[in-house]
């Protein structure tokens, strides 16, 4: 949520991450301490592209909270959501907001 905020007020990118990342150090913030799932099922989901910065369509799938995990801990053999579809990858590596995403298909597909 504090992304959000932080995203809305106009903050840039490097900004937002240290603020984040301070955050966390400082134990304002902290990961979770359980294991959680979104479900993200719908097939018209709209998700933000930080490298576009622009709203994008992308596939129905289900994000496990993993922090602090990295690919190489699930032996994904991409760091990136372009290649095989359904294949688990992880998304913000090493960081505490550290999720594994695992792509359904029957939507719309374009990479976070």
């Amino acid at each position: 949520m504090e992304e959000v905020a932080l995203r809305l007020a106009g903050k840039s990118p490097d900004e937002i991450r240290r603020v984040i990342a301070d955050g966390y150090v400082s134990g304002r913030l902290r990961a979770p301490r359980k294991p959680g799932i979104a479900y993200m099922l719908s097939t018209d989901q709209i998700v933000f592209d930080p490298v576009s910065k622009r709203l994008v369509p992308y596939v129905p799938h289900l994000m496990f909270y993993a922090p602090y995990a990295m690919n190489k801990d699930i032996g994904a053999a991409r760091t990136a959501p372009e290649s095989v579809e359904g294949a688990p990858f992880v998304i913000n590596e090493g960081e505490p907001t550290a999720m594994i995403i695992v792509t359904l298909g029957g939507g719309k597909h374009r990479p976070p």
